[in-house]
């Protein structure tokens, strides 16, 4: 199940996209074309490695979720990171573009994992903001 079909768009109506502030919502291999007026750029997932304690288990630490996301205008894929044990990687990145400034925002890895139940395909939740100064 690609992007398209997520967002209740039909094949037909072109390539899934999301603007400034909006909830972008990508599983594995998933594309979305960003828009911010006349200014666009494709997303693309690479990865998710969720290795969160799940819920209702006693673990050591709490874990983290890490995201490897492809971004046209990056020279190389941006690593994003949620978590108690995420350390020096961060939930958020910062892009420039045409002289305009984004942050990228990892909000949530979902669905939290839980033990003993069959999981369905992971997904990140992502926004992107107007950077300010």
């Amino acid at each position: 199940m690609g992007c398209a079909r997520q967002q209740g768009r039909s094949a037909e109506a072109g390539p899934p996209a999301a603007g400034l502030e909006e909830p972008i919502s990508l599983l594995l291999a998933d594309s979305l074309l960003f828009r911010d007026g006349e200014q666009q750029f494709w997303l693309r997932l690479q990865r998710i490695d969720d290795n969160r304690c799940p819920l209702n288990v006693t673990c050591i630490t709490g874990g983290k979720a890490s995201v490897l996301l492809q971004v046209q205008i990056a020279p190389e894929p941006l690593q994003f990171c949620i978590g108690s044990d995420c350390r020096e990687q961060n939930n958020s990145t910062l892009v420039e573009y045409n002289n305009e400034r984004y942050t990228i925002v990892l909000e949530e890895v979902r669905p939290y994992p839980q033990q003993g139940s069959e999981q369905t395909p992971k997904q990140a939740i992502f926004k992107i903001k107007r950077a300010t100064s």
